[in-house]
């Protein structure tokens, strides 16, 4: 487990392999506990994105076409931004 905290209701649980190429991030749910609605803010996989430099992959990825609805921002956690793919699904790229 990389990371376990707390904010408000919600928790944040992260565990990664030894050479941290992979960060999941898990939610906590009873198991007939319905998903909850996601926030515009927040992306819709708990699969994330990691990067070294996130505005120049921010920058490459754009080039490419990839859409993001705002650019990178600072967080009390690190770099955060998220892109969409061709259905509208919202993924998260970090920085740590």
């Amino acid at each position: 487990m990389v990371r376990d905290d707390s904010y408000g209701d919600e928790r944040w649980i992260e565990i990664t392999p030894p050479d941290h190429k992979v960060v999941l991030v898990l939610s906590p749910r009873e198991a007939d506990e319905p998903r909850r609605e996601v926030r515009d803010q927040l992306p819709h996989s708990d699969v994330f994105f990691a990067c070294k430099d996130i505005q120049q992959t921010y920058t490459e990825l754009t080039e490419r076409g990839v859409r993001f609805p705002t650019a990178p921002e600072k967080m009390h956690f690190g770099w955060w931004a998220m892109f969409t793919d061709c259905d509208g699904t919202r993924y998260a790229l970090a920085q740590w």
